[in-house]
């Protein structure tokens, strides 16, 4: 068990390393979530209005 969490003792370079990968990461996560929820929020925006129809007229309701 011991030999297995050696892993973990990393140099202070390796643990710069490490460090700047994950913010890496998580920069690049948080711009490709921001790109997807911007461009879903203008596709909806560009959705036309839907068109109302008039409603049916009295004679068409008496038949």
């Amino acid at each position: 068990m011991k030999r297995l969490l050696r892993i973990f003792e990393l140099s202070k370079n390796e643990q710069r390393v490490v460090l700047i990968v994950v913010f890496v990461l998580i920069a690049i996560g948080f711009v490709g979530y921001e790109r997807r929820a911007h461009r879903i929020h203008v596709q909806t925006s560009a959705v036309p209005e839907v068109k109302t129809f008039p409603s049916p007229t009295p004679s068409e309701d008496a038949e």
